[in-house]
């Protein structure tokens, strides 16, 4: 493998590694809107799965369960009683 392959694979993989890590670390706002401007382009269906899944708007608080898809409220934790021990001197 010449020197030149290699080069073009390193610099792939540290592309792709960039992209991958610039798109985690977004926030749900910017990547919203970025994955909107990228579904106008004409793509292949493997690559706008993943545009489509982060144009849906998420909520995290999970309190009503009123929003599409929230999970209903968690219940209270059963109460516990602490018993205190006393040191033996």
């Amino acid at each position: 493998m010449s020197m030149l392959a290699q080069s073009l694979i390193v610099a792939l993989l540290v592309l792709g590694s960039s992209v991958y890590a610039g798109w985690s670390l977004m926030p749900a706002g910017a990547k919203r809107d970025l994955a909107e401007r990228l579904l106008r382009w004409p793509r292949p269906g493997w690559a706008a799965r993943p545009l489509k899944r982060a144009t849906v708007p998420v909520s995290g608080c999970g309190s009503c369960g009123g929003c599409a898809g929230a999970t209903p409220p968690r219940k209270a934790p059963a109460v516990q009683t602490v018993t205190f021990h006393r040191r033996l001197p």
